[in-house]
């Protein structure tokens, strides 16, 4: 039995939807291409995955443990063609980040989980690094991007986008050394 990218979608369809005209509705075909395809996927099989009613259809004991088989190879195969299509738009496969421990990691780790969720198959790695450490690994090609506190001089090997603003509060307790006594 050959099982082909478009089996394996018209049969979870049947399966999702309970009925093949729902299902040809889905995927854009006609009910009887739908029914003919299952009809075909059977006899190769030897089994009968669907118990036909008037108006419905119920999966077998058969179907039911093909299913998660199925899903899996439908998920992945929905992964190649994401990745496929990543590659033919040039999309990077990874992207390296050094952070400054100082940095608000909130708004930075929401960030990345819209990236994630964008391009499920971008492998993001993160690094923590004290601020001169974070700019030698962005200078050395260690990693792509850096978030850091700009400084008062530009190096000329970097591009600087200001992403945002934090308010540092110096603060001093009463009771410190440093302040006179009186």
């Amino acid at each position: 039995m050959n099982f082909s990218s478009d089996n394996i979608q018209l049969f979870l369809a049947v399966l999702d939807r309970g009925s093949f005209s729902a299902a040809a509705r889905a995927l854009h075909r006609v009910p009887s291409a739908v029914s003919m395809a299952i009809g075909n996927l059977e006899a190769e099989l030897g089994y009968t995955l669907f118990e036909r009613g008037s108006r419905e259809v119920r999966a077998t004991a058969q179907a039911l443990a093909l299913e998660p088989h199925a899903r899996l190879i439908a998920e992945q195969l929905g992964l190649l063609q994401v990745h496929a299509l990543e590659l033919s738009q040039g999309l990077e496969s990874s992207l390296t980040l050094a952070v400054v421990p100082d940095i608000d990691h909130r708004p930075l780790l929401a960030a990345i989980a819209n990236l994630g969720a964008r391009y499920p198959l971008l492998d993001i790695q993160l690094l923590s690094a004290p601020q001169e450490e974070a700019l030698q690994l962005l200078d050395s090609g260690r990693v792509d991007l850096c978030l850091a506190f700009a400084g008062l001089q530009v190096d000329a090997r970097r591009s600087f986008q200001h992403i945002g603003m934090e308010t540092l509060v110096a603060t001093l307790s009463p009771t410190h050394p440093a302040l006179p006594e009186g």
